[in-house]
């Protein structure tokens, strides 16, 4: 069976079906040539056939196959979509990167507690957040700079200046 394909050439194919063209027997018989330089040498002379074929049988001219279209449509339509993509991301991740964390606490603003004509210092915050405590006059932070001197102050611990202790 082999030695017949090498060898031997087809049995024609009109005597096996007589519907079939002699046109066509012709093409398929090219295509089946034991000699490569007589057969077709690219699918495009082929298909030029066929289609001299399929307007000599039908009468009627054969629509022009559809061109490609260029490369640049492609590379149009993909940074088209990217930028559509990059715009959607910056417009659902817009408010999370201009969400101000501090846009529900109140403004920190400086006033003036007191209308002493010296100067109030060391100020400090009650447990409960209610009162202000600080000291008052060069008395006081004498007292509490010699105290500090002397060792009965530990640092960081708090301490509660009586009349008692003035001098």
């Amino acid at each position: 069976m082999i030695d017949a394909i090498l060898h031997k050439p087809p049995a024609p194919l009109r005597g096996l079906n007589g519907a079939i063209p002699a046109e066509l027997e012709r093409i398929i018989l090219k295509c089946l040539d034991k000699e490569p330089e007589n057969r077709y040498q690219s699918a495009k002379e082929l298909v030029v056939d066929l289609r001299r074929l399929e307007v000599k049988s039908t009468g009627v001219a054969v629509a022009v196959p559809l061109r490609k279209r260029p490369r640049w449509w492609l590379v149009l339509s993909i940074g088209g979509t990217g930028v559509c993509a990059l715009i959607a991301a910056a417009l659902l991740l817009w408010p999370r990167f201009t969400h101000n964390q501090n846009a529900g606490l109140p403004a920190l603003r400086w006033e003036q507690l007191t209308n002493f004509n010296d100067s109030a210092e060391i100020p400090a915050l009650s447990r409960d957040g209610k009162l202000v405590a600080f000291v008052r006059g060069p008395v006081v932070l004498e007292f509490l700079r010699t105290r500090a001197r002397s060792g009965s102050i530990s640092a960081g611990r708090p301490t509660l200046p009586t009349h008692e202790d003035r001098p």
